[in-house]
C-alpha cells in the first residue's frame, strides 16, 4: 500500500514541478532552475532514502548477515 501512495504522490508532485519550473522560468535562467529542481529533489529524498535503508540494514544485522 505503501508503495501506491508514493506513486500516486508523485504522480501529483511532478506537473506541480513543471508549472513553478514555467512560472520561475520568465524571472530566471534555465540553468539555475535546473539546478534548484535537482538539489532540492537530493536535499528531500536523502533523508527518507537513509531513513529507510537504516531500518534495512539494523534489520540484516539482527539476521546476522555478513555484508
Amino acid at each position: 500500500m505503501k508503495a501506491i501512495t508514493f506513486n500516486l504522490l508523485a504522480w501529483v508532485m511532478l506537473p506541480i514541478m513543471d508549472g513553478i519550473a514555467k512560472y520561475l522560468s520568465s524571472d530566471l535562467p534555465v540553468l539555475q532552475i535546473t539546478w534548484a529542481r535537482y538539489f532540492f529533489t537530493v536535499f528531500f529524498t536523502f533523508p527518507i532514502m537513509f531513513f529507510f535503508l537504516k531500518k534495512i540494514w539494523f534489520g540484516l544485522k539482527s539476521l546476522n548477515c555478513n555484508f
